[in-house]
């Protein structure tokens, strides 16, 4: 399915890929890491997504572009990407179980139990973590 879908979108084995979304980076964030998953170097996410790419001027249209598409699909059909899922991506309960006393959950245990629902924090606590981690 992974390789059927890069072939689709005309990523071949060795060209670089970026990916961009609408969301604030969360759907290129899951493109990236589906893709890097199952073996695909060379992906990186636009910082500030579509609409940052915008406000700072960038050229960008919302029109197919059937040429360009055709191009990289037939360069992906003469050097194709094959997916493989990478070991160690994907921990094993084993794993967890290891690593336990490092394992921290992110929301209250009553959150994430459907006992109580979370509000989605506010966009200046997810502004403030944001910042901080960069």
């Amino acid at each position: 399915m992974v390789t059927q879908l890069a072939a689709e979108l005309g990523i071949a084995r060795n060209s670089a890929v970026v990916a961009y979304d609408d969301n604030g980076g969360l759907n290129a964030a899951r493109f990236w890491w589906v893709m890097s998953l199952y073996g695909k170097s060379h992906v990186r996410v636009l910082r500030k997504g579509w609409y940052g790419a915008a406000s700072e001027g960038f050229p960008l249209s919302l029109a197919p572009d059937v040429g360009a598409n055709s191009f990289a699909q037939s360069i992906a059909a003469e050097d194709p990407f094959v997916a493989e899922e990478q070991a160690g991506w994907r921990a094993t309960l084993e794993d967890v179980v290891a690593a336990s006393s490092q394992v921290r959950r992110a929301r209250p245990l009553a959150a994430v139990s459907g006992v109580r629902p979370q509000p989605p924090p506010s966009d200046s606590r997810l502004q403030a973590a944001v910042a901080s981690a960069t």
